[in-house]
């Protein structure tokens, strides 16, 4: 009967040991300590454990404070050493030191059903807002990217582009009905995209928004309207775009370099407006209307004479 109640003991003694001997362990980090407002945090969290573990996705929602979860990574693992690692990115809009407390991380051991927790590390971060010097050049936090001219993509461009007119051409010249079957027609020719422009800016300055002490919706409303010129003008998506991607866009499509960099300052200061809660004196709202004026008078398309046109 000992000899029994031996083995019994031993074998409970393996199953314990075997269940609470797995070890697992947690770690919360980030990329770096330091951000701008607005940057992304790459936040990861990994978790290291024995075999016969099992781990559920962690819940970062309602754990971040004044942080954001922009984007939620895929998981990476490492099978062969028992590693998982959950991948996030966060982002901060306003300058502070921010901790972020330990995350909970639930697992399971074996097939068991009852759960079990442990808990990450902090994480401190410190985000900053860009000094702001009276007295310097309005600019971009970053240096617009100058992408390098391919001539073998533009080379293949042409190349199609007179294929196509050739094409049309030979459509034209073999469906084209006799002069005395077109008829002409004279059509009031639409405004101008410049002087629709210049209509938008005398009714934006006739609202005196930054003198009621509206200036986020005035910068907002001037860089709409210089983006909408844009891409009436230079035909592309500036409205959609950063200030950094519409300047590389710009950089091609322009050719007058001093209308290039008022355009970058006039951008990224508007960006420091909506984005960065700087606030700007009054001459600096007044400067922006003037270079609004000046960048459409500058940059305006040749205007063509009145003529007519044809039709079926």
């Amino acid at each position: 009967m000992v000899r029994f109640f031996k083995i019994l003991f031993l074998i409970f003694f393996i199953s314990v040991v075997s269940t609470f001997g797995q070890n697992i362990r947690v770690t919360a980090s980030t990329d770096t300590s330091d951000y701008l407002v607005g940057d992304y945090i790459n936040f990861t969290i990994k978790v290291e454990f024995d075999e016969g573990i099992r781990i559920s996705p962690p819940s970062l929602t309602d754990k971040l404070g004044m942080l954001e979860v922009i984007k939620v990574l895929p998981l990476t693992a490492e099978k062969e050493n028992n590693i998982q690692q959950f991948n996030y990115i966060l982002s901060g809009y306003d300058s502070a030191r921010v901790v972020i407390p330990p995350i909970p991380i639930t697992y399971f051991h074996g097939n068991s059903s009852e759960p079990q927790t442990i808990e990450t590390n902090e994480a401190v971060v410190f985000i900053h807002t860009l000094e702001v010097i009276p007295n310097a050049d309005i600019k971009d936090v970053k240096a617009p990217i100058r992408i390098p001219f391919d001539w073998l993509f533009w080379g293949i461009v042409l190349l199609v582009i007179l294929l196509l007119a050739s094409i049309g051409y030979f459509l034209y010249k073999k469906f084209k009905k006799p002069e005395d079957e077109v008829r002409i027609i004279r059509r009031t020719p639409p405004i101008p995209i410049h002087i629709i422009a210049l209509k938008s800016l005398d009714k934006l300055k006739e609202k005196k928004l930054w003198q009621q002490g509206k200036v986020k919706e005035y910068h907002s409303e001037i860089t709409e309207i210089i983006r909408k010129y844009f891409e009436d003008r230079y035909h592309f998506n500036s409205l959609e775009m950063t200030t950094a991607e519409s300047m590389i866009v710009l950089n091609r499509v322009m050719d007058n370099q001093k209308i290039i960099d008022l355009t970058g300052k006039f951008l990224a200061n508007a960006d420091m407006v909506k984005f960065a809660k700087f606030v700007p004196i009054p001459s600096v709202n007044e400067e922006m209307m003037i270079q609004a004026y000046e960048i459409i008078d500058k940059t305006k398309p040749d205007e063509e004479p009145l003529g007519v046109s044809r039709a079926q």
